[in-house]
């Protein structure tokens, strides 16, 4: 059948929910409601920020993720799970491309009778790459362009769970920290006991990365990876975090640009602290800081006190006499004076 091509448009809310009747038994009494199920889908895509993004927008949508970056992994997992959906990245590089799967995921249902090569699947593609001919003959059911948005996602998650119960959508991103604290917390602040603060690593080194890695994780940090500030403005618009350590000098976008856009925008993380972390700790290198709209900056090589200082700082965590992580993050521009946020206007 002919493919379906979904392109970016602008943003449209949500539509209303509501609950279907049920459709009344030979007795003449309502049949009992479906039990609903989540809906799971299988995600390739190479790139580690699209990756998250993706994913962030399917989880708004109530969807269950899993994650790969290779083909070959995700046909493992594939092969070893049930999934609803399947989104694939086209031009994947690799000795196997997002085309290439689709056609072994069409051939699955001969080679084991799983039922599996029946499953819809998804085609993640470029606007130069959207008139394939390969889109169709391969296998694709749907085509969506990248720049992904909420819209486009919301849409094809709708087509595709039409057909079936489902269950109510999971907490977005983010929402799971106020908790059950959501009535008591002061305006201006996410904050819950015992909270996992959320943090955005930007950095395109990856011994870097494993150094910043191993000391977060000690604290018990939620962590998340992106490789240049491109990548970082992408996540930031759709995933909440509590902080963001931003290197400066990187490929692509470096991390004065990438702050300075995400700064611009009036939505997510526009307030969020965002760390620079940088070789260069000369006076002039802090004041570029500032006018990108740093709110601190900590030096390289990292110091694992003063990088805990600094999370603590700008997060206001703490640990009770118990040890127990309580966290209030801001989450407008009233955060903490000092170093370069009472410099930069955020005091």
């Amino acid at each position: 059948r002919g493919l379906t091509v979904t392109v970016p448009s602008a943003e449209r809310a949500p539509s209303e929910g509501g609950t279907a009747e049920a459709a009344p038994n030979d007795k003449g009494a309502a049949a009992a409601p479906a039990e609903p199920r989540k809906t799971k889908a299988l995600v390739i895509e190479k790139d580690a920020g699209q990756r998250l993004v993706l994913k962030a927008l399917l989880t708004k949508e109530g969807i269950i993720c899993d994650a790969f970056a290779n083909a070959q992994e995700a046909m493992e997992k594939l092969r070893q799970d049930a999934f609803d959906m399947i989104f694939i990245t086209a031009a994947m590089p690799g000795p196997m491309s997002g085309w290439d799967m689709v056609e072994k995921i069409r051939h699955m249902e001969d080679d084991d009778g799983s039922g599996r090569g029946k499953l819809p699947v998804i085609g993640v593609v470029t606007a130069q790459d959207k008139d394939n001919p390969r889109n169709q003959a391969s296998g694709f059911s749907d085509i969506i362009v990248k720049p992904l948005s909420q819209s486009i996602v919301q849409n094809i998650v709708g087509k595709l769970t039409a057909s079936r119960p489902r269950g109510p959508p999971r907490a977005a991103y983010g929402a799971q920290r106020t908790g059950s604290t959501a009535a008591t917390t002061p305006k201006g602040l996410k904050s819950t006991p015992g909270h996992k603060i959320r943090i955005l690593i930007v950095e395109d080194h990856w011994a870097n990365r494993k150094l910043l890695e191993a000391m977060l994780l000690q604290k018990g940090h939620d962590l998340d990876f992106v490789e240049n500030g491109l990548e970082a403005v992408n996540i930031t618009g759709v995933v909440d975090f509590d902080l963001i350590l931003m290197d400066c000098n990187m490929p692509v976008m470096d991390g004065w640009q990438a702050t300075e856009k995400i700064r611009q925008r009036d939505t997510l993380n526009h307030a969020t602290p965002i760390i620079a972390v940088t070789a260069n700790a000369m006076k002039g290198d802090r004041d570029k800081c500032i006018a990108a709209g740093m709110d601190d900056y900590i030096s390289k090589p990292v110091d694992r006190k003063k990088l805990y200082e600094i999370i603590a700082k700008w997060t206001h965590a703490v640990q009770d006499g118990k040890g127990t992580t309580i966290t209030t993050v801001p989450s407008s521009h009233s955060l903490p004076g000092g170093g370069m946020g009472e410099v930069n206007g955020r005091a």
